[in-house]
């Protein structure tokens, strides 16, 4: 989310998959996410979510219009 805040640009690219899930697991994404609840609160409301949808709320969806936001989506044919 920090790097989402220093962009002047958001680009979004989708291939045939569509993100992944935080997993209890993976202590170091754990932590993270726990340190980025301090300054996001508005991502408890998303923790059924994927990384990518919790970047696109942030970039774009939560603000729309503040930062330039481009999707790009594979066309598998």
């Amino acid at each position: 989310m920090e790097e989402i805040d220093r962009s002047d640009i958001f680009i979004a690219l989708f291939g045939q998959k569509y993100g992944w899930y935080i997993n209890d697991k993976d202590l170091s994404l754990t932590s993270s996410m726990s340190n980025a609840r301090d300054f996001y609160s508005w991502i408890d409301q998303f923790d059924d979510r994927s990384l990518p949808e919790l970047e696109i709320r942030h970039a774009h969806l939560n603000n729309v219009g503040k930062l330039p936001t481009f999707f790009y989506f594979r066309d598998k044919g």
